[in-house]
């Protein structure tokens, strides 16, 4: 278990004061083995992915992280899968992408699956196979919301990220080159409330320092940029594999070491208000030796509290983050839809990774697939303790 202390300052000054991540807990085995955890909330628990074997793995776990053995099952039937992301859509399905490598330059094959609410295979598609063009098909991130359904991968090197739409079908469709935007592997996707896009990465050429939030509206067009510094100069900040909305509160969990050079990561989330200014940044895991930590990932339980997951030595664990009550109990700014004509379910509705609590002036607010978002105040097996840090430069 790790050893809950206060952590001392690390990460640059926010923009304004004022916290956003209240307390966490001790670090919770998740009994998994693998990596590549992500976990949505299910029924009186979490539906919980991880990758192994080869595949991509179905399990779920009790409201106290306990595990839940009864529906244990492999998604895909394939032994030969390396990266993965899974994705709530709209309609309380799931979009999962995956690479696999066949010829000696690696990362070029990619795949698509669609999955229904409870995770049951619906369609499946190949983005591409054996592919020698020059794209790079690693840490692919995904998106399915309303208006942007796939995934972003790397076309050539050199170059922009490019979407790949996915159809219904599970196969490919359209390709976009993407203006301007961060190194596409080990990114995030997220569709925010107005239709938008917005693409977070590392700089294509660094500072491993900072990230880069790029805007997109719903035609693919670059609508503008921020490079925003998350961490002091000698330290490093790479891998935001997660960005979710939660108000009006953007939330990103990414890789973090207090050395430029160290490759033994911990698991970190970084808060920021709407305009990209940081707001809030807490490390919750604390590596040492030549153990670190992989795959980001964070979720909001629509309660007040998120759940951040991460792999270290083939297995994953977990921490829940509570939030101070300002970040998800406001009116929520959802700007002006671009495309007012469109007959498609809200934003804010479920299967999103953009959370909108219910509040007067808002009419609006989110529930998961599976059921109801469910009250979650987890701890797993260990107390909780303050991780708030004077945030000084």
């Amino acid at each position: 278990m790790l050893a809950l202390a206060l952590f001392s300052p690390l990460l640059v000054a926010p923009a304004e004061a004022g916290p956003v991540f209240t307390e966490a807990s001790a670090e919770v085995y998740l009994d998994d083995n693998g990596n590549w955890p992500r976990a949505y909330p299910y029924n009186d628990g979490w539906m919980v992915f991880h990758a192994g074997g080869g595949d991509y793995q179905l399990t779920h776990a009790h409201a106290d992280l306990s595990p839940d053995r009864t529906d244990d099952r492999a998604l895909t039937g394939r032994t030969d899968l390396k990266d993965h992301d899974v994705r709530p859509c709209p309609d309380g399905t799931f979009l999962h992408v995956a690479t696999a490598d066949f010829v000696p330059q690696g990362h070029d094959s990619a795949y698509s699956w669609r999955y229904d609410a409870d995770a049951h295979l619906i369609s499946n598609g190949t983005i591409a196979e054996a592919d020698t063009s020059g794209s790079v098909y690693v840490d692919m991130p995904g998106v399915c919301g309303n208006h942007f359904q796939g995934a972003l991968f790397e076309y050539p090197p050199s170059s922009p990220g490019r979407f790949v739409e996915i159809g219904p079908d599970g196969s490919p469709g359209a390709l976009h080159d993407m203006e301007g935007s961060p190194a596409s592997n080990g990114s995030s996707l997220l569709e925010d409330l107005d239709g938008t896009l917005w693409i977070s990465g590392s700089p294509p050429h660094g500072p491993w320092t900072d990230f880069s939030f790029v805007h997109y509206d719903t035609a693919f067009n670059l609508l503008g940029s921020v490079e925003v510094p998350v961490v002091d100069a000698g330290q490093t900040a790479i891998q935001p594999q997660t960005t979710i909305r939660v108000g009006n509160t953007y939330i990103v969990a990414y890789l973090y070491s207090a050395y430029s050079e160290s490759k033994v990561l911990d698991l970190a989330l970084a808060a920021f208000d709407q305009d990209w200014n940081l707001i809030d940044n807490i490390q919750l895991s604390e590596n040492s030796g030549t153990v670190g930590g992989m795959t980001p990932y964070v979720v909001y339980d629509g309660h007040g509290s998120l759940l951040a997951l991460y792999a270290k030595d083939l297995q994953n664990y977990a921490f829940t983050v509570t939030l101070d009550p300002s970040v998800y109990d406001v009116v929520v700014d959802t700007g002006t839809p671009p495309d007012t004509s469109t007959d498609s379910p809200s934003d804010s509705e479920s299967g999103s990774d953009t959370w909108v609590d219910a509040k007067p002036g808002c009419g609006c607010a989110t529930s998961t697939p599976g059921g109801p978002m469910l009250a979650l105040m987890i701890a797993g097996a260990a107390a909780t303790a303050c991780r708030r840090r004077d945030l000084a430069g």
